[in-house]
């Protein structure tokens, strides 16, 4: 749920409000030991708005931290 949310607000521009509700969704997929895809990849949407509102180096370590997800996932490059 949280996820769609900060994806409604991620396409109106809303990032302040995106951001809270990814890391909401990262903190519920963080104690779901089998979601680390999901976390993975909300970690990326997080970087993501990081990325829009020209905070590059919090988005660069906030996508090294989802590749870093990614390949625990299973997922490699």
């Amino acid at each position: 749920c949280h996820e769609n949310i900060g994806t409604i607000y991620n396409l109106t521009d809303s990032y302040d409000k995106a951001i809270v509700e990814y890391q909401k969704t990262i903190a519920i997929l963080e104690k779901m030991p089998t979601s680390k895809l999901a976390l993975a990849m909300n970690i990326a949407n997080l970087g993501t708005i990081y990325h829009k509102q020209s905070k590059f180096n919090l988005a660069i370590a906030t996508y090294e931290s989802a590749e870093k997800k990614s390949v625990c996932a299973g997922w490699s490059k």
